[in-house]
């Protein structure tokens, strides 16, 4: 028989013999609280708790309950309104996740039955209960733990859920030959050492430009005197007096970069110049003299092609 069931907290005995009803306490039954689950997922236990150890998280309401309750009293179930929402935990035993491993267990993927959230469960647990007749009304108060999780297994439960996973195994290619299960030595540190240098960040290089000297096209002949070297000309004992009248280019100095020459600065040169090439002339005449005189005294003619000054 299915009578409609109350939680244990809600029962008053007070108040329901003060309205007539019939109290009866049943005793203490190792019965099964029907859930119906909603989502069903694989969760891991904390490392200090149990190593990571993997075990099956339903997220469920509880509807009623079944077992031998007395008095022809077999099954109670809760109004929609009265649901109670609990977690149940079912733990895998060690046969059990070495099959679910073969299946895939730790493959990204891996996916839980949705039959879990499509069926009801029925799990253990060890419930009090109050039967009332009231009116000629039979109503259960089942009272139980009602803070903790509940908690089973397929000892307990009956239930091997792990039959129910599917093989979830993905296809990859598979090497008969021992040796390419693994990668050479030799290609791993090439490999490694390849990869270190495109990480390397280098630095550009940058290419020195050859300095280029400008170079100073004279325009006119004022451009000329003005970077005439007169020491040079002066101080150079080896040239032919020839050379030196003829050659109107003597060595200059270095090419002047500043082309804002002032006016004043190129008359004074243009003197110096001047008085420079007079002072030379006066030499080489007073050479060519003495050269005469010599040669008169050695009785020598002179030269008929010497030039003149």
């Amino acid at each position: 028989m299915k009578l409609v069931g109350f939680v244990g907290n809600d029962f008053n005995v007070d108040q329901l013999t003060a309205l007539g009803a019939n109290v009866q306490h049943r005793g203490s039954f190792v019965a099964n609280l029907i859930v119906r689950p909603y989502n069903a997922y694989i969760q891991f236990d904390s490392y200090d708790e149990n190593r990571y150890r993997p075990y099956l998280q339903l997220d469920a309401e509880l509807i009623g309950g079944r077992g031998s309750f007395g008095n022809d009293v077999t099954e109670f179930g809760y109004r929609e309104n009265d649901y109670l929402n609990r977690s149940v935990r079912y733990d895998f035993t060690d046969h059990e996740l070495a099959l679910l491993v073969e299946k895939g267990l730790y493959q990204p993927d891996f996916e839980v039955p949705e039959i879990f959230t499509d069926t009801d469960f029925e799990i253990p647990i060890e419930m009090d209960i109050t039967e009332v007749e009231l009116n000629g009304n039979r109503l259960i108060y089942a009272s139980y733990d009602m803070i903790s999780d509940l908690q089973t297994d397929s000892e307990k439960s009956g239930y091997n859920l792990v039959e129910y996973f599917e093989e979830q195994h993905y296809e990859s290619e598979k090497s008969n030959d021992f040796e390419d299960q693994y990668v050479d030595e030799n290609e791993f540190v090439a490999e490694v050492a390849e990869r270190q240098a495109e990480d390397e960040v280098t630095e550009p290089v940058v290419e020195e430009k050859p300095v280029v000297e400008p170079v100073v096209v004279y325009e006119n002949e004022i451009d000329v005197i003005a970077s005439l070297d007169i020491d040079n000309v002066l101080g150079d004992d080896k040239l032919e007096i020839e050379d030196i009248i003829q050659d109107k280019s003597a060595p200059s100095e270095p090419i002047l970069t500043n082309h804002n020459v002032r006016k004043q600065d190129v008359v004074d040169a243009t003197e110096e110049f001047d008085a420079a090439k007079a002072n030379t002339a006066r030499i080489a005449r007073e050479a060519l003299e003495e050269s005469h005189e010599r040669e008169e005294s050695q009785g020598l003619s002179p030269d008929v092609d010497a030039p003149e000054w």
